[in-house]
């Protein structure tokens, strides 16, 4: 099979993507260091957005300059702020499906 092994700084050296190409398949598989995940979730997205993996297999017409790794604790950080944020918006459209239920008929 032939792969190559090639490392990108998305974010820093520790922090760095790695790409194998698979040439004889066509595609890239992307991973991160033992302890990291990938994820292509920016400080501004939507948090409901964030999502990860430890690998990532695309084909070669990929832009794997879109992904890059976070630490066990970014990545801790972030489902917990999706979490929350998913949890008020079900409040949100729980309080609105109450205040449009008519009044109840006595």
């Amino acid at each position: 099979m032939a792969t190559r092994k090639t490392t990108s700084a998305a974010t820093s050296a520790e922090h760095s993507i790695i790409v194998e190409k698979n040439e004889q398949y066509h595609f890239f598989k992307i991973t991160c260091p033992e302890g990291h995940y990938l994820t292509t979730y920016k400080e501004g997205d939507d948090i409901m957005l964030y999502s990860d993996s430890r690998e990532v297999y695309t084909p070669l017409t990929a832009d794997t300059s879109l992904w890059h790794c976070v630490t066990e604790e970014q990545h801790a950080a972030y489902i917990e702020a999706r979490d929350k944020a998913n949890e008020e918006r079900m409040e949100a459209e729980r309080a609105a499906m109450m205040s449009d239920r008519p009044a109840p008929m006595e």
